[in-house]
Formats: C-alpha cells, structure tokens, sequence
C-alpha cells in the first residue's frame, strides 16, 4: 500500500464534484492507496459505485467526523474547503488539501486560507484563485 487518504465530500447531490471524487478515489485505489471517503448519509449515488480498496464511511455532518479521525498524522483532502469545527481539528495534526472544482469569481476564497494545499481542476480555476 501506498499509504492511506481520507476524502471527505458531504454533498447530497450529484454534480462534477461528486465525478471528480470518484475519479480521484479510482486513480487513489490503482496505485496502491487505501481511501476512506466520507459522504453524506442521505447521497444515496454512493450505493454502488464503490471502488475496490476504498471504504466509503456515512456521516450526516463534518462535526461527526471528528470521534473518527486517526490518532496519527493523515493526509485528509476534502472537496469543499469549509469544514467549521472539523477543520479547526484537522489543521491541528493532519495534512489539509482541498479541490476547488469551480472559478471564485464572485465566490468568497477565504475558506481556502486554511487549507495545506489547493488541488485546481483547471488553469480557469487556478486564475480564479491567484486573482
């Protein structure tokens, strides 16, 4: 195993954050990374489109993340970067990188401050950001 990933995507809808999610817990899997991807308990998409070597973990909020994170340093990558009091705790002893999936134009960025790393899905993205 190439180590261990913690995703985290409470959306209750399907849309291309969800896609990427998957994609990226996939291409995790292929090169030996075990994942376990938090979603929301009423995104019932997830039912079925499990990937082999990942664990998807059902939670109504971030808040009930906390009693389940691991004791040891981990690298967490969430795909909305506004996590309240599960973020505070994860900045404290794990790794934090979040996707930004759209453009900020016109969007508050501010969340993004407190992440480790930022993964943009495009240079439209990564433009957004800089400015």
């Amino acid at each position: 195993m190439a180590g261990i990933c913690y995703q985290i995507n409470l959306q209750q809808g399907l849309g291309g954050g969800e896609v990427y999610t998957r994609f990226f817990t996939r291409a995790l899997c292929e090169l030996g990374w075990e994942v376990v991807l938090f979603v929301h308990e009423q995104a019932h998409f997830w039912r079925g489109a499990e990937t082999p070597g990942a664990r998807y973990v059902p939670v109504r909020r971030y808040e009930d993340i906390i009693p389940l994170l691991p004791e040891t340093p981990a690298l967490f990558i969430t795909h909305s970067p506004a996590l309240g009091l599960l973020g505070e705790r994860l900045r404290q002893q794990h790794f934090l990188a979040s996707f930004a999936h759209m453009p900020l134009t016109g969007r508050d960025p501010a969340p993004f401050h407190a992440v480790d790393l930022i993964l943009a899905v495009s240079g439209h993205v990564i433009s957004s950001l800089q400015s």
